[in-house]
Order: structure tokens, then C-alpha cells, then sequence
């Protein structure tokens, strides 16, 4: 395919399409040309899918002479070699190389699809696939790699083209392979012996001597040579390896097979060679170079297929193959693994459960010897049957799994109808050996300081049902010991012992024990337990928190120092132990422990033992010198596969560390051509434009390589990291940066970190730096009112009583951001929000509309906002505060009468005595009702007033006598409006005044209190 077009008809065109083709005679030797034409009812014109039948087509084939096929490839590959592209490359180097896919010669304005592929000789590669228009895309760039044992790279691509109606045609798929210079590995073949001559292998019956015949190795790497035999097809029964380094190109490796025609049919051999291409100090990588398999008949033979392993039973103390049935307890099994390869490593899993009761899983990693696997499964007398199943893998040298066998057994089981006999209640009895004795625990018990025994006695069991017991034990509320016990019932009695060891403070001891029983529907508790009792409370002081003892080999010679928060260790790292004596072997827990900052482990103690890092105790910690403060905690629970989790809590040591600092951050900033020190978190606002600022590094320890690393967040964006490196041949070092910022910005946040680089633990942190400084923070955007008479006040200041429309003016921000805009706002007589909305700029003008509404006595308008910038994510810019007045038209004024007798309005200032005063209410809309509220307070009283007023022109008069025990007195007067709907009164603020009065001549008397120390009284 190389190429199409589309030609849109109606139904009175002439029917005819030109279109041309240029044809190379050289090398064109065929043609094919391929035509459809659809049609499409006027209805369904303009459609985007369906709609279009298909009404005639063709195909045209054409012969012509030529001196020799062309290779028409759609997509040019080239290779980046040596400064230049190279269309179809002979070869490739080892390493990475550049590769080009050309898309100059396909259509452009067309669709088309590629899916494009690479991999190298034994390796990995690459694979991805895209749409593209030549007329965007002219050209894929890749990388292709090839190692050393790679001695070629594949390039494969796959092409199509869309066509008008959205489907895509195949166009052409290539395939290129470039050798690429290697390192020959060499080669691998199976031989076998026959009449003293080695030669092309061939296995009989009986024991074949066989030998791996290796030639044309490289010496001096590591080879590996795996090789495994499956007889009958019926799984792996036999593997081995031999690693060596070759000295010389040749290699042999003898082997034997036996084999027995009455059983052995058919015998399939596989072997791999490998070779350890991983660098000095890494881990072993282990790379294919060779591979070898061939199957072969065995003459006069009969395939007999044996099990690798097989299942038995233990009925009445004797092994037995299939049961068929398992009976109501524990059931003994074994797996025999006679069968297997002596020598081998196997891993075994096994699963099994029982009907409407138990299951479990096995994983078991093994060297065959000939040694049985035994295991319990468990059954119930309700349950109706039991299943298990294995499957058996060998384990290579290189810890990969090849599957041998498989198997499942299904068991018949008791089945039987049963009723728990509940009425046989079990009773519990906890008893504590004292003086010889044992005694029930009761509320008089006391317990005496050191080791007491306690027994818990069960009865009224039921024989043949699983039963779970857990003692818990509690010392001043923290859990101590935790003791459970599982078994199935073959009396009605069970005892369970306990050792308590109780240190003289103290002062509480609480033993709980619960007993559940396993039936049909699950666990259920059947009895409990709870004593409370006293522990010896001797006064002296400790913590009941269960500890458990760390201790420390300082000295890595084997004396082991238990760990307190007064130890001290050196820098390096420390053999380390958690002496778990104390925990319970039949009790699975839950470990979680870090040391120096680091995690360590955290898991079960049935997989401790497994891990590296924490086996039976011991760990290691590394402290760096650098390190001042350590801390290592751990926390113990108990888990329980019945009643879940029992917290030990947590346990904290901080021991000491000999380090040293490390170094110290501080800063400077550029105030009028003046240097200041700043502190950590300390208040600095900053204005527009550039502040310069200078890191002073102090306290370096020399002879280390540092770092600084610092970032800044404006208005809560990242503006990037900056970074410092330097030897600290002294012990201080500096550096100069600067902040930038407009006028808009609100807030700055800087922080930095100084590291150091550790010889015993890389890069560590020695210190930080953080500090918030804060910006001009101006609006960003305007603040308009839009009023009544068509005028525009922008960034007003003054707003008119009513109700005015105003503009969030975000015109002057930039389009295509999103924004949300928050605001409140309150007045003398009332107030409204919080109010949210998403702003979306655009070219045109873009805001938030809103209205307010003011009386005419109201004086002030606080309003705030706040902005977030909600274009990608949520990032807060700033809170915005604007303080408007209004018309503050007083509807009443406080008057006093001068000496002259006329009324004026007040002052700042009252006499002693008789002060004549008056409300003016002359401004009251007469015949308007009112209500009228005013306080009156001083040192000396508290005065309320409240009146009921029908607006007529009068005024309210009173007197306010003061004396010279008042230095100050404070008036403060409300008016309501009062509205009569329906029999229903409600007041409507209209304004309010509030004074505040210097009163003169006054005796401001004080009482204070002082003591007299050394001679001098005063205030001590």
C-alpha cells in the first residue's frame, strides 16, 4: 500500500476522477490499483459515523517490465552515527544509538498509525505505538541499546492509514536486523558415549554417560550451565548446574542419565548457558548466551507416570495412601518425598481446608533427601468434607521456580448434625500461689514483689471441639503478658500456668481470661474472667510500661551493655539486640521498631528469623557523626487470630550521641544599604522590586564536602531550588541570593537545608532554615461601584446610602486563569457573607458582580477578601482588606447645656457634679415609631435606659451626676426602628453613637499590694 485519496460526487457530476501516478520503470515490476465508491442518502449527509453503503468497487492488477523489484518502503529507518543520519545502516555499534523513522514521503493532512518495536539479541527492549500527521510530525526519534554479548538489534514497524471515513488500512509492516559488534559467547551441545567415542547425543535404556560439550568460550568471565529433564512429559524430575570461570575456549561437563524402559517413555532435555555480565561490586546478573533441547524415544518402552510425591495419613498410628476420609480433630499427614531428585532444592505449597471450619497455607523451601514432610490438618465434626493441594517447583541456582507436579485430594469428613451442649457451662478459676498455697484471685488478693505463679482453671469443656483460651494481664493499665492457647477438647478439664513477675511500685494488678469455643458459625466466647487485685505498692518509683531490655555491643567485642537514655555511642554502626525472652513462644507478634531515624523492621516474629536485617533479636545500628540526636523505639503487639490485637504500647530510648554539629544556617537581608541579621520564623515584610540576601554558613566542621540547598514559594508557587556546593576548607562559608516580588505579592516563605556529606552514611542533614516573610500584598485586582445616576467610582473609597452594584475588577489579570474569589462585608448596622464564586478571565472583561446595601448612618464598610489561584490546583494568593466609609448621617445627637444654658453638643470632656444632657432627636422622621436603648457607665455606676418613642420633634433631657471618684464615664446609645406587621413587632437597627468622656477634677485612686524583701518593699 502506498498511498489514496478521497473524491466527495453528487448525483449530477460527470462521474469522472483525475488523479495521477508516477511510476519508476526501473524498478516498478507490479501494480495494483484499488477503488470503492459509497454512497450516502442527503439525509445522512453531514453525519460524522454511518450512513454510507458501499456501491461498486474494483481492482486493477498491472504487469510491467522492469529490470528488478524496488524495495518500497513507506518509512525511512535511519541510524545517528558518527555526527550524521544514515538511511538503512549496514550495522549498529555496541551501547545506545540514536534511530530515526522518516515520515517525508507519506501524505501530509492524512491520519495514520504506527505501532514501532526494537529489541536486542538476548536482551530487553522497547515497544510504543501513535497517530500522527506527516504534516506535524515529520520524524520519531529513539534510542536503541545493545551490550556486549548482543550481537544484533531488531527495528520492526507497523503502519497504517486512515481513510475519509474514519478506518484504517493496512499500509506495510518492515522488519530490520543490524548486526552489532559481540563478544562471541560460544556454543553448547549434548553428547553422549557410545563404544568409547563422545558424539551426537542419544538416550537408551539403562545409564547414559552424557557430557556437555562447551566450544568457543570467552575466558576469563563467569559461565553458568543449568540443565533439567523431564521424563513421560510429566515434569521436571531432574536438575543441576555447574558454575567456572574458562581458561581456555573449550569445556566439557559429564553427567549421567538413567533411565528404565518399563516406566520411562520419553526423556526431554533443556539446558541454558549463561554469563555474569554484572560490574565488580554489584550483584550477579546473570545473561543468556547459549541454549540447548532436544526430546527422545525411548525404544521398547512404556510410559508409566509416578506421583513426585504422595500424600498419607496417620490412621491409628500407621501411614496410609488415600483415606478417602479424615475423621472430626487433628489429623496427622505427611508428604513422602522419596520420589524426588537427592540433592535437589524444591519448594513445596500447600493448601487445605475443612468444610465450614479451618484452612492453611504451607510454603517450604527443602533439599530433597529422602525425609518426610508431616503437618496437621484440622476437622471438624460438622464438617462435610476437606480438600488439600500442592504444587512442587525446583529451585534454580538463580532462585527461579520450574513447576514438577501438582495434585489435589478431596475427603470425606464426619458431616454430623451437632448442637453445642451450652447448658455445660465452662467455668473458669484463676488461683495465685502464695505461702504454699493456692488461693482463688479475688479483690483482697495482693500481690508481693518478684515471681508469682497463677493458674487458671477450665471445666465444663466438650470433647471434640476446638476451644481458644487468652490470659491477659495488667499492671497499673498497661498490658504485661499475654497468653493464649489453642487445642481441641479431649476432656472437660484444661489448666493453663503463667509466671507473673511485679515490681514493688506497682500498686494494681487486673487478670482477665476468655475462653471461646469454634462452632459453625465461628468463634463465641463462653465464658470470662475478670479479677482485680492489689500489687505490692511499696512507694517506691517506676513505670509499669512493659520494657523491653536493648542492649548494645559498644565495643564490637562481644560485651553487651543494656541501652539507656544515658548511654552514649560512637559514629559508626553498633551490634545491637531486643532481648524478647519475655514474650510468650506460643503467641505470634507484631514488631515494629526504628533506630537513629531509620526503619529497621517491622513484622511478625513468625518471620523474624527470616529476616536479614532483625534475626532472633540482634540488628545493627549506624550512627553518623553528624548525628546528635538519636531516639529508637519500638512497639509490641500481640496478635491473635481470634480476638485480633493486644497493644503493648510504645517504648522510647534516647541515648546520647558524640558528634559533632555539622554547621550552622543563619541570614541577612539588605535594609537601606545596611546588612541585618535575621532569626529563624522572625516577622520581615519586603517590598516590590529585589531584596538582596546573604546565607552566612558558620561552625563547619573542615575537611567535608557541603551543600546548601534553598527553594522559595511565592504566593504559595515553587519558584525552583538553588543550590551551593562547596569543600569547607575553614569553618565558615557564605553566599549572596535575592528575592524578587511585585506589589501583588502577600507572602514569601523561604527555607533551606544545610548538608553535609557523611563517609558513614552519605548525605545528612545538619541543620535548616525557615522563615515567612511578608509582601506588599496590594490587590491584584480593582474595586468599582456602579451607581445609580450611571457613573463608575473605580478603586472607590465612599459608597452612598442604599444599595449600590459593585465590581471585582479582573480585567487587568491575565486571561485563561481561573480564580476564587471569597469575600465579607459589614457595616454599622449590618453584615453579610462569607460569599465564594470561580472567576474565569478572559480577553474581555472579567469580574465578580455583587451589591451592598447601606443606611445613611452608617459610617464604615469593612470588607475582605480572599483569592486563590485555581487554574492547576488550589493556590492561595492572598486576603485582601478595604476600609470604605459611608454617609454617616447621624439621626441622633448628645447635647450638654453650657453655663449660658444652651444646648450644644458634647465634648471630649465632663465636670463633676451636675451635668445636664440631652438626646437630640429632631431628625427622626416624624410619626415614625422608635426604640431607644442608652448605657451609661463609670467607676463608681451602671446606668440603663430604654424608651419607646413616636418621632414628634421632642427630645429626651436627663441629668448625669458624677463624682470625683469617676475619672471616666462611657455612653453608648441604640435606635431601632420599629415595625408593626400584623399585630407582630419587630425592630430594624437605624444607628447607634457611642462616647466616651474624660471626667475632671477625679481621684484615681489605686490599691496595689508589696512585700518587703531585703529591706525594700515592693512588687516581688
Amino acid at each position: 500500500w502506498n498511498g489514496s485519496d478521497f473524491m466527495s460526487l453528487v448525483d449530477d457530476a460527470d462521474g469522472l476522477v483525475y488523479w495521477n501516478l508516477t511510476i519508476d520503470e526501473f524498478d516498478t515490476c507490479e501494480l495494483e490499483i484499488q477503488g470503492s465508491l459509497y454512497a450516502v442518502d442527503a439525509g445522512a449527509i453531514g453525519q460524522t459515523e454511518g450512513g454510507w453503503s458501499h456501491v461498486a468497487g474494483l481492482g486493477e492488477w498491472y504487469n510491467f517490465p522492469c529490470d528488478e523489484y524496488g524495495d518500497y518502503d513507506p518509512v525511512i529507518v535511519s541510524a545517528y552515527q558518527n555526527g550524521t543520519w544514515i538511511d538503512d545502516p549496514e550495522s549498529l555499534d555496541t551501547g545506545t544509538t540514536e534511530m530515526r523513522l522518516d515520515f517525508s514521503d507519506l501524505d501530509p493532512g492524512t491520519q495514520y498509525y504506527i505501532e514501532v518495536n526494537w529489541h536486542a539479541d538476548g536482551e530487553g527492549g522497547d515497544w510504543t505505538s501513535f497517530w500522527f500527521d506527516p504534516a506535524n510530525t515529520t520524524e520519531y526519534l529513539f534510542n536503541v541499546s545493545a551490550g556486549e554479548w548482543s550481537c544484533w538489534v531488531q527495528v520492526n514497524y507497523n503502519l497504517q492509514i486512515e481513510n475519509v471515513f474514519g478506518w484504517t488500512n493496512w499500509m506495510g509492516d518492515r522488519g530490520y536486523q543490524y548486526p552489532t559488534p559481540c563478544t562471541e559467547a560460544g556454543d553448547i551441545a549434548l553428547e553422549s558415549e557410545e563404544a568409547g567415542s563422545w558424539g551426537w547425543a542419544d538416550v537408551e535404556n539403562g545409564t547414559n554417560d552424557l557430557r556437555w560439550n562447551l566450544t568457543s568460550l570467552a575466558t576469563g568471565y563467569d559461565y553458568a550451565v543449568e540443565w533439567f529433564v523431564e521424563i513421560n512429559n510429566d515434569g521436571v524430575s531432574h536438575y543441576d548446574y555447574q558454575l567456572w570461570t574458562p581458561t581456555t575456549g573449550d569445556q566439557t561437563i559429564p553427567w549421567d542419565l538413567t533411565v528404565d524402559n518399563a516406566t520411562d517413555c520419553e526423556v526431554h532435555i533443556w539446558a541454558r548457558m549463561l554469563v555474569d555480565v554484572s560490574e565488580a561490586g554489584d550483584e550477579v546478573d546473570w545473561y543468556e548466551v547459549g541454549y540447548w533441547s532436544n526430546s527422545f524415544w525411548i525404544e521398547n518402552s512404556t510410559c508409566v507416570y509416578s506421583d513426585s510425591i504422595s500424600l498419607l495419613v496417620d490412621v491409628d498410628g500407621n501411614w496410609t495412601h488415600d483415606t478417602g476420609n479424615l475423621s472430626a480433630g487433628s489429623n496427622q499427614m505427611m508428604w513422602d518425598t522419596s520420589n524426588l531428585s537427592a540433592g535437589t532444592d524444591y519448594r513445596i505449597y500447600w493448601y487445605w481446608f475443612s468444610d465450614n471450619y479451618d484452612s492453611e497455607s504451607h510454603d517450604l523451601y527443602f533439599t530433597a533427601d529422602g525425609s518426610p514432610i508431616e503437618w496437621e490438618l484440622n476437622v471438624a465434626l460438622w464438617s462435610c468434607d476437606a480438600y488439600v493441594s500442592y504444587n512442587l517447583q525446583i529451585q534454580t541456582f538463580r532462585g527461579w521456580d520450574y513447576w514438577v507436579d501438582g495434585e489435589d485430594w478431596n475427603f470425606d469428613a464426619p458431616c454430623e448434625e451437632v448442637q453445642y451442649n451450652d447448658t455445660q457451662n465452662a467455668v473458669m478459676e484463676l488461683n495465685v500461689f502464695q505461702n504454699g498455697t493456692w488461693t482463688p484471685i479475688s479483690n483482697t488478693t495482693t500481690f508481693e514483689a518478684g515471681a508469682t505463679p497463677i493458674l487458671a482453671n477450665l471445666s465444663g469443656l466438650v470433647q471434640d471441639y476446638e476451644y481458644y483460651s487468652q490470659m491477659e494481664v495488667y499492671y497499673d493499665d498497661h498490658l504485661n503478658s499475654f497468653v493464649s492457647n489453642t487445642w481441641t477438647a479431649s476432656s472437660d478439664y484444661e489448666s493453663t500456668y503463667d509466671n507473673l513477675t511485679i515490681a514493688g511500685f506497682v500498686c494494681t494488678v487486673e487478670v482477665y481470661i476468655e475462653l471461646y469455643v469454634y462452632l459453625p458459625e465461628g468463634w463465641t466466647m463462653v465464658s470470662y474472667l475478670g479479677e482485680y487485685a492489689s500489687g505490692p505498692c511499696d512507694g517506691t518509683e517506676g513505670d509499669a510500661q512493659i520494657r523491653t531490655p536493648l542492649y548494645a555491643d559498644l565495643g564490637s567485642n562481644g560485651t553487651w551493655t543494656l541501652v539507656d537514655d544515658a548511654t552514649t555511642f560512637q559514629s559508626g554502626t553498633t551490634p545491637m539486640l531486643w532481648d524478647l525472652s519475655a514474650l510468650d513462644d506460643g503467641t505470634n507478634y507484631y514488631i515494629h521498631f526504628h533506630g537513629a531515624g531509620q526503619h529497621v523492621y517491622s513484622g511478625y516474629t513468625d518471620d523474624m528469623n527470616d529476616n536479614e536485617l532483625f534475626e532472633d533479636g540482634y540488628w545493627n545500628m549506624t550512627v553518623d557523626q553528624f548525628s546528635c540526636n538519636i531516639d529508637i523505639w519500638i512497639e509490641i503487639e500481640a496478635v491473635s487470630d481470634v480476638t485480633g490485637w493486644h497493644s503493648f504500647g510504645y517504648q522510647y530510648i534516647y541515648p546520647d550521641a558524640d558528634c559533632v554539629d555539622g554547621g550552622d544556617i543563619g541570614l541577612q537581608y539588605e535594609f537601606n544599604g545596611t546588612w541585618v541579621d535575621l532569626y529563624e520564623y522572625e516577622y520581615l515584610v519586603i517590598g516590590a522590586g529585589t531584596t538582596q540576601f546573604h546565607w552566612t554558613l558558620t561552625n563547619l566542621s573542615t575537611g567535608y564536602n557541603y551543600s546548601l540547598q534553598w527553594s522559595q514559594y511565592i504566593n504559595g508557587v515553587w519558584q525552583g531550588e538553588e543550590q551551593y556546593e562547596w569543600y569547607a576548607d575553614s569553618g565558615s562559608s557564605d553566599v549572596d541570593w535575592n528575592v524578587t516580588i511585585d506589589e501583588f505579592t502577600c507572602s514569601v516563605s523561604i527555607h533551606a537545608y544545610l548538608y553535609v556529606e557523611s563517609p558513614i552514611s552519605g548525605t545528612s542533614q545538619v541543620e535548616s532554615f525557615h522563615i515567612y516573610p511578608s509582601g506588599p500584598c496590594e490587590p491584584p485586582f480593582g474595586l468599582d461601584a456602579y451607581h445609580d445616576n450611571g457613573t463608575v467610582s473605580q478603586d472607590v473609597e465612599y459608597l452612598e446610602g442604599g444599595t449600590t452594584q459593585m465590581l471585582f475588577d479582573f480585567s487587568g489579570m491575565e486571561p485563561g486563569n481561573q480564580y476564587y474569589v471569597e469575600y465579607h462585608w459589614s457595616t454599622d448596622s449590618s453584615s453579610e457573607g462569607w460569599f465564594g464564586e470561580y472567576v474565569n478571565v478572559s480577553n474581555s472583561t472579567s469580574g465578580l458582580w455583587w451589591n451592598i446595601t447601606l443606611l445613611q448612618t452608617d459610617c464604615f464598610v469593612d470588607l475582605n477578601v480572599n483569592l486563590a489561584n485555581t487554574t492547576d490546583g488550589w493556590n492561595s494568593w492572598g486576603s485582601y482588606h478595604f476600609d470604605l466609609t459611608g454617609p454617616c448621617d447621624s439621626l441622633f445627637e448628645l447635647m450638654e447645656q453650657d453655663g449660658n444654658g444652651s444646648w450644644q453638643l458634647v465634648g471630649d470632656s465632663l465636670g463633676t457634679g451636675t451635668n445636664e444632657m440631652q438626646w437630640d432627636l429632631s431628625n427622626l422622621e416624624p410619626g415614625m415609631d422608635y426604640h431607644f436603648d442608652w448605657t451609661v457607665i463609670s467607676q463608681t455606676f451602671y446606668d440603663q435606659h430604654s424608651d419607646a418613642i413616636t418621632a414628634d420633634g421632642s427630645d429626651i433631657d436627663w441629668i448625669l451626676e458624677l463624682s470625683h471618684w469617676d475619672c471616666y464615664v462611657y455612653v453608648y446609645a441604640y435606635l431601632y426602628e420599629v415595625e408593626n406587621s400584623s399585630g407582630n413587632l419587630s425592630l430594624h437597627y437605624a444607628d447607634s453613637q457611642i462616647y466616651l468622656f474624660d471626667v475632671s477634677p477625679c481621684v484615681d485612686a489605686e490599691l496595689e499590694l508589696e512585700s518587703q524583701q531585703g529591706g525594700e518593699w515592693g512588687w516581688h
